[in-house]
């Protein structure tokens, strides 16, 4: 998990990071956060919603932005469902648990965590 806070600056803000594990080999990501903009919701800006939470079947989503994307991941970090957001998204197919979905789009990256029933 990655959390940055936002940047006050006119400069974009780069950092290394390394992720390794056992079994694997290490890969090292460089993440960029653009000056002045962070996925952390401002004053005037609408944070996205869904609901209902927990869920049996379609998960609806508000407050999203044109062309992001959605991408539901189980609790290993599994990507379940990667697809346009819409307003309406069916997890009837995911087994009962805990879920986190990431709606992603070329400004910001918003995380929220979800139950299925």
């Amino acid at each position: 998990t990655l959390t940055a806070a936002y940047n006050p600056t006119l400069v974009e803000r780069t950092a290394t990071i390394t992720v390794s594990g056992n079994g694997v080999a290490p890969q090292t990501i460089t993440v960029t956060q653009d000056a002045g903009v962070t996925g952390i919701n401002e004053k005037g800006d609408k944070p996205f919603k869904i609901f209902p939470n927990p869920v049996t079947n379609i998960l609806t989503i508000n407050n999203f932005n044109n062309g992001a994307i959605v991408s539901i991941y189980d609790v290993n970090g599994n990507m379940l469902i990667n697809e346009t957001a819409k307003e309406k998204i069916d997890v009837s197919g995911l087994a009962k648990g805990v879920y986190s979905m990431k709606i992603a789009d070329s400004k910001t990256i918003k995380m929220i965590k979800f139950i299925k029933q």
